[in-house]
Order: C-alpha cells, then sequence, then structure tokens
C-alpha cells in the first residue's frame, strides 16, 4: 500500500495496492483475499525487462487494464474479468 497524490472520496487517506511483479509468484491468492473485486488475473504474461524497478507496478499502471491481443476483447463485470475471443468462447482465469 502506497499513497497516492489527489483527493479521493471512498479512499480518504489516498492509499491504495502497488504490486511488484519482481516478488509474484503468480499464485492469485490476492485476487481471492480482495473484497473489492478490484484485482484480476489476466492472460498478460510478457513482463521481461532490464531494469527491476520496470517490474514495480504503481496504483496508476494498475488502473489501466491490460489491452488483449490476438482475436480476444477484455471484459470486465461487476465481479469477474475475462477474455473473450470473438466467436464467443470466453478464457476466465
Amino acid at each position: 500500500m502506497v499513497p497516492v497524490e489527489g483527493t479521493f472520496p471512498r479512499n480518504r487517506k489516498g492509499i491504495f495496492p502497488q504490486v511488484d511483479y519482481g516478488l509474484c509468484v503468480f499464485c492469485g491468492f490476492c485476487v481471492d483475499a480482495c473484497s473489492f473485486n478490484a484485482l484480476y488475473m489476466s492472460q498478460e504474461y510478457e513482463l521481461s525487462t532490464y531494469n527491476r524497478l520496470q517490474l514495480i507496478y504503481e496504483p496508476r499502471l494498475l488502473a489501466t487494464p491490460p489491452s488483449a491481443s490476438g482475436h480476444s476483447h477484455f471484459i470486465v463485470t461487476k465481479n469477474d474479468a475475462y477474455h473473450q475471443e470473438k466467436s464467443g468462447t470466453s478464457s476466465r482465469t
């Protein structure tokens, strides 16, 4: 959790999560534990970089959903997030 500058009516302290993917093992426990459904697993897996600091995703980076590649588009609902193929099949993670 890190402080973010600005005013947020639902978060008076202005503290939001930050993820260090250099330490993450992609177990998904944070997704299960999040009571606000703000976190979700995606099929985004290419995180390679030469600078370890670029693996730290601050709240503003986490707020942007990943772009779906290929023949699918990203669906975000109230309780779920998943990729859906153009043919109608879905790939939930």
